[in-house]
């Protein structure tokens, strides 16, 4: 199949495609509830002959097109679950579960994957690898891609690479950005230990313990609390990475030294 016959493709289903995009946005679903979600996947997977392995990690989808003998594949991706934001576009499809919207885009992701995988189908005896369809639950919580994973998802056939994309209303229609490296934020979880000595509130006189102690302990945990609000955040363009250096002071055989800890947020 060749690329004028793939665009054709594309434009022939485009309608279809459309249904099914709002149907999914009129019925968002949060993580690890993606019920109907799930179900209107493995509907349209089912009318393409495509089969599928259904209730991954939760309510998650593996798809599979190619060669049944395959060793070797690729796996594209697409997140499945919905925010908890009230719609107020007034649009005719949209979310009729209150307080539940696919303000992020996954609607659109499901979608385009359904596509995608219908083409596949279509040039199945052309393909010389395996084609796996991951349709990820929870990506807005727990990380369902770390329990698809778990599920041994990139094997049998072994996965070589795995694609996805995110939609962005800031890029023109018709055009496709790429990046070498990152391409979108993320979190990274910081851990800090404030260690201390148990002390009573009203200690004896000479003894080790005593209120200062406390007092140090609180005091660093009070100039630890504006990490939180992280503050670069509001200056920083969030598609750059930026770096929080962290250091303390440790005290010990008579000298002092300084260690530093550095994370990539």
């Amino acid at each position: 199949m060749n690329s004028a016959q793939i665009k054709a493709m594309v434009e022939d289903g485009f309608e279809e495609l459309v249904e099914i995009r709002r149907d999914l946005h009129m019925h968002p679903e949060l993580s690890e509830h993606e019920e109907r979600t799930e179900k209107a996947i493995c509907t349209q997977l089912d009318k393409l002959g495509i089969p599928y392995e259904a209730g991954v990690a939760g309510h998650g989808i593996i798809a599979t097109v190619g060669p049944k003998d395959a060793k070797y594949g690729i796996a594209i991706r697409a997140d499945i679950d919905a925010l908890p934001i009230t719609e107020c576009t007034g649009l005719p499809y949209a979310s009729v579960n209150k307080g539940v919207m696919h303000a992020c885009g996954h609607d659109i992701h499901t979608t385009v994957l359904l596509g995608a995988a219908k083409i596949f189908k279509a040039m199945e005896s052309e393909l010389k690898g395996a084609v796996k369809l991951f349709f990820q639950p929870a990506e807005e919580t727990i990380g369902g891609a770390e329990r698809m994973i778990a599920h041994d998802g990139l094997n049998s056939p072994k996965i070589t690479r795995v694609m996805g994309m995110h939609v962005d209303p800031t890029v023109s229609t018709g055009c496709i950005h790429l990046a070498k490296s990152r391409m979108n934020a993320s979190t990274t979880e910081l851990i800090i230990n404030v260690n201390g000595v148990a002390c009573h509130g009203a200690p004896r006189p000479g003894h080790r313990c005593n209120s200062r102690s406390v007092a140090h302990c609180a005091g660093a945990a009070n100039h630890i609390q504006p990490l939180r609000r992280a503050h670069h955040a509001r200056y920083s363009d969030h598609r750059h990475n930026t770096r929080r250096q962290q250091g303390k002071r440790v005290r010990g055989a008579g000298e002092a030294r300084r260690n530093h800890t550095r994370a990539g947020l």
